[in-house]
């Protein structure tokens, strides 16, 4: 069975001044463990990765990893205190993708736990990446900026990043590679999800190479989990599992038990977490 988000976050600490917040990742497969979490600082290569097919945890209707990103994001809102941090949830998904109840699921899970999160549709791909790109210069004279999110959904539908801007001359892939190599240090944090690992070493290339301490695999083939993390990972992918490596964190990777999609259901029961009252 898919893990319990509600139930993971129940005695998680809230995120103070000087604290980490961690997006939840899901369950070890162990007994009475804590969830696995990815710290995200504001050092160098503090970013998710997560990179895969496959069907959601528990119900065939959504993607592992929309549900994914949605989880680990929501996981991250709940323990900022309510206006301390930005979510800019970009949605290159299809119209017509189920996966469409997820994002609209976390942007108002967000909106409840008091969190700007703006939703931004493939049309403004372009725009949005060179925004916070272009954020990442102002944020290093000082400004006292809240944490920002970009959480990404369906990266592998993004259209050629590589194709020159004909206003600007430049690549609108330059943004993401500076959001991966220099964003993290100033509080600007990628999570996002590609479908598939051509699509994903794509964006990455050459410049960003190194640059995301954190990767969560889904179903991907054996020979592409050893390209992403060595010759010695004996990885396919399985139902209701994922596998994370946090190389800062951890040296081996850990196969976990993703969490079940967040409902409207649920909403209420995460919101009381924060305020008992």
């Amino acid at each position: 069975a898919p893990a319990d988000l509600v139930a993971a976050l129940h005695g998680w600490p809230m995120a103070g001044p000087g604290d980490e917040p961690c997006a939840l990742i899901g369950m070890p497969v162990a007994v009475d463990a804590m969830p696995v979490a990815v710290p995200l600082p504001a050092e160098s290569g503090r970013h998710i990765s997560i990179v895969g097919s496959g069907d959601g945890p528990g119900d065939a209707t959504y993607s592992a990893g929309a549900v994914l990103l949605q989880t680990a994001a929501i996981s991250l809102g709940h323990q900022h205190p309510a206006g301390t941090a930005r979510f800019v949830v970009l949605d290159l998904l299809s119209s017509r993708s189920p996966d469409q109840e997820v994002v609209t699921e976390l942007v108002s899970t967000l909106a409840v736990l008091g969190h700007r999160a703006e939703r931004c549709k493939a049309d403004r791909l372009v725009e949005t990446l060179a925004d916070l790109g272009g954020e990442i210069s102002e944020r290093r004279q000082g400004e006292d900026d809240p944490p920002t999110y970009l959480v990404a959904f369906g990266m592998d539908r993004a259209p050629n990043l590589r194709n020159p801007d004909p206003t600007t001359f430049t690549q609108p892939i330059d943004a993401l590679h500076a959001l991966w190599c220099e964003g993290s240090t100033v509080g600007m944090h990628v999570l996002g999800w590609w479908g598939n690992v051509r699509s994903y070493r794509d964006h990455l290339g050459m410049e960003a190479e190194g640059a995301v301490d954190a990767l969560v695999l889904l179903r991907i083939s054996g020979q592409d989990a050893v390209d992403l993390l060595g010759p010695f990972v004996h990885w396919a992918g399985a139902p209701n599992r994922a596998l994370v490596r946090d190389i800062a964190e951890a040296s081996e990777p850990r196969v976990v038990i993703p969490f079940a999609a967040v409902s409207s259901d649920d909403v209420d029961r995460i919101s009381t977490l924060r305020d008992p009252r």
